[in-house]
């Protein structure tokens, strides 16, 4: 590389010591620096661990493929300009795909003990819980709300849509899906156990009394999106320990 011209902007060349001052003048030196850092760290980290991470050429062309069919690029027209649009070329973008499939490697690897671990001691409140609710300021109200719906006088959606003071009234309560872990502690005990349709409550809410349903229960799974996350956060934790006592010296003679 030719560090007097890493970048030519019309007829101007700018070198690296130009660009790096440039970066310390705009304060963004030290996150790119600790870019630097970061993938330093992780390239030697999978250079260690050599064969365990090698990743094969056929599962390279299947993320290919993925790829270029999610981003609606198989056609090789469209996808030549996108390589140009990136300022790369096939090279360069294989290696990125394999790159990004050897550090999901090395993720499970490093994280595989301690993800199974923390998924066996906290397995319920990862569990899935999509609820309904109805939030009112006065808990006799919510008696009396609570009444009506469980002997039929009036529907869940209707009370929530007459009555709720949150924003979901418009939906009759629908909450959408959270893990159990992210509800009020009240609320985590009042759901356990409980099958789609059941009521609870009323129960103290910030103040206010809340009805809820449960709609869907859904256990936990060490699998899919719930794997990765859990895989992204010990990961995460990996690194910030591997970068704390990295020393950087930047030589611009």
């Amino acid at each position: 590389m030719d560090t007097e011209k890493l970048i030519t902007i019309d007829d101007e060349s700018i070198s690296l010591q130009q660009a790096i001052r440039y970066l310390h003048g705009a304060g963004e030196l030290p996150r790119f620096m600790q870019k630097i850092l970061y993938q330093h760290v992780l390239q030697g980290e999978i250079a260690q661990r050599g064969k365990s991470l090698k990743v094969e050429d056929q599962v390279v062309e299947q993320a290919i493929a993925q790829f270029l069919t999610q981003q609606k690029l198989t056609d090789p027209t469209a996808f030549e300009q996108w390589l140009q649009s990136q300022g790369i070329n096939y090279e360069m973008f294989r290696q990125r795909i394999e790159n990004s499939i050897a550090l999901q490697k090395l993720k499970a690897e490093l994280t595989g003990a301690q993800v199974k671990e923390y998924f066996e001691a906290n397995r319920e409140l990862l569990a899935v819980v999509v609820l309904s609710r109805i939030v009112v300021d006065d808990r006799d109200l919510a008696e009396s709300i609570y009444a009506q719906i469980e002997n039929f006088s009036k529907t869940f959606e209707e009370m929530a849509r007459e009555h709720s003071v949150t924003q979901d009234k418009t939906f009759g309560g629908m909450m959408g899906a959270l893990q159990v872990g992210q509800l009020p502690e009240n609320t985590r005990d009042s759901v356990k156990g409980k099958q789609p349709g059941d009521l609870i409550g009323p129960i103290p809410v910030d103040e206010r009394y809340a009805i809820l349903r449960v709609e869907k229960y859904t256990e936990a799974q060490l699998e899919g999106q719930l794997l990765l996350q859990l895989q992204e956060r010990f990961f995460e934790q990996w690194t910030q320990a591997k970068l704390k006592d990295k020393q950087i010296k930047l030589n611009l003679e």
